[in-house]
């Protein structure tokens, strides 16, 4: 983390004197790589610290958190741009940078206990990479992670010309749309952090890829029968709110389901545990109450 933070500031200072719009691209991909490395470190912290619905809980805060950006970075970004010339963004991104560098080098401290620690390299991170891939809990939830980031991203990049150029919505307008759809990911992943407490992650992460699943295919229905227009809209907003019930539940199955591949000895009966040791044993795993801790495929 340390590391990546350290580019992403070399990074951003760079992007600010770039004297060439190849350099800016160059400097902007590093850059992307730099903060791709915390979106990864924070959940892998938490896998390091905790389990079953407390991770469930952390991993939607975290989701709460990317839901936000979407909201805050362009209205932010659209008032800087308006007093100040462009450079000051990544001034400001430099000043983020380095507040993320102090907190690593100070404040957070290592996670990852040394006796679970491993030397690293590319053949082990290749090998490893096939084994959970081979595992079908870990791809199931990987899928549903994955088309639920995807179905995002398609919106994200799409939603901009279905709105104001199908649409016939100004860009005022798509700013608003955009904020309350993604105000609408930020409530229900709120909501998953205190639903998580009595429901079953799994349960919950159903809930929300059959919800997407179900309003895309009828906003395409609806497309296909030539209706655009409010009934679009809303489609979008659900859809979007069913974002909060996927990622977090997701990446804590996943994470779980990787331990459960990885452990060295067989576990005969799978649940989140609080203490990892649990995990790493042969012994049966308590439930969480009121669940069944196999998994169901």
């Amino acid at each position: 983390m340390v590391a990546g933070n350290a580019l992403f500031v070399v990074a951003s200072v760079g992007i600010a004197f770039a004297t060439s719009i190849e350099m800016v691209l160059v400097l902007r991909g590093i850059q992307g790589i730099a903060g791709a490395a915390g979106v990864v470190i924070a959940r892998a912290m938490v896998s390091d610290m905790t389990s079953g619905r407390t991770a469930a809980q952390l991993y939607s805060v975290l989701a709460l958190i990317t839901s936000l950006a979407p909201v805050i970075a362009p209205l932010l970004g659209g008032v800087i741009a308006t007093v100040a010339q462009w450079q000051a963004v990544f001034w400001l991104l430099t000043g983020f940078g380095l507040l993320m560098l102090a907190c690593s080098v100070f404040v957070i401290p290592e996670t990852l206990p040394r006796a679970r620690r491993s030397q690293g390299g590319l053949g082990r991170i290749v090998r490893n990479a096939i084994t959970v891939v081979k595992d079908r809990r870990f791809t199931l939830y990987a899928m549903a992670f994955a088309f639920g980031f995807g179905s995002l991203f398609a919106y994200v990049s799409a939603s901009s010309f279905v709105i104001q150029n199908v649409m016939g919505y100004s860009a005022l307008a798509y700013s608003v749309i955009f904020a309350v759809n993604a105000a609408g990911a930020i409530v229900t992943a709120t909501l998953n952090t205190k639903l998580v407490k009595n429901h079953e992650p799994r349960a919950l992460l159903l809930m929300g890829v059959t919800g997407m699943s179900v309003t895309a295919c009828l906003n395409m229905i609806l497309v296909l029968l030539g209706v655009v227009g409010i009934p679009t809209l809303i489609l979008l907003f659900l859809m979007q709110s069913c974002i909060g019930f996927i990622f977090g539940n997701a990446v804590a199955w996943l994470s779980n389901a990787h331990t459960l591949t990885a452990s060295p000895a067989p576990v005969p009966r799978w649940s989140a545990c609080p203490n990892s040791s649990w995990a790493a044993s042969s012994r049966p795993c308590p439930a969480w109450p009121g669940t069944t801790p196999q998994f169901p495929w």
